[in-house]
């Protein structure tokens, strides 16, 4: 069972070795439908990367975890890192889309939390706190996070205030 379970996570991680871009990014498609049948379309978001260096700071904490595991991890959390701080807007902001997506949405505080939850350990900014903030004066007269820092209508989110709660 054990030698199943870690050939399962060199696949995964082979995978995403092929997905992750040059500049970093772990790739990640949106179908037309959820048939999922079709060519995919690259979306080019932080997001998806975030998620990827949350599992895989699990996967080298793991029991299983072999040298080479952590060594192929390793290899890919450096490079993903680098495409957030890369993307990071100052004072610590983050947008769904990144800078190379043609798309563009105003920066949210779900993107912010994500990836400075996956750089609070390696990015000054962050690991200082700097960008709290943000995140305080971003509240409803509830006192729940609000999704993006634009003024306007906006909503509050579950999924938003779970993730800032994460970071915070």
């Amino acid at each position: 069972m054990r030698e199943r379970i870690q050939g399962a996570l060199h696949r995964g991680l082979e995978l995403l070795q092929e997905r992750q871009q040059p500049h970093g990014e772990i790739a990640a498609f949106r179908y037309r439908d959820d048939s999922l049948l079709g060519l995919p379309s690259f979306e080019s978001s932080p997001y998806a990367t975030t998620y990827v260096l949350h599992a895989l700071e699990q996967v080298v904490r793991s029991a299983l975890a072999t040298r080479a595991v952590v060594s192929r991890s390793n290899a890919l959390t450096a490079r993903a890192l680098a495409f957030l701080a890369e993307e990071m807007e100052p004072p610590g902001l983050w947008r769904y889309y990144s800078s190379r997506n043609a798309k563009c949405l105003a920066p949210d505080l779900d993107d912010t939390a994500c990836a400075s939850f996956a750089l609070r350990k390696v990015h000054d900014v962050i690991r200082l706190g700097l960008n709290f903030r943000l995140f305080l004066a971003n509240r409803d007269e509830n006192g729940l996070f609000r999704t993006f820092l634009s003024s306007g209508s906006n909503n509050v989110d579950a999924v938003v205030n779970a993730n800032v709660l994460l970071y915070l």
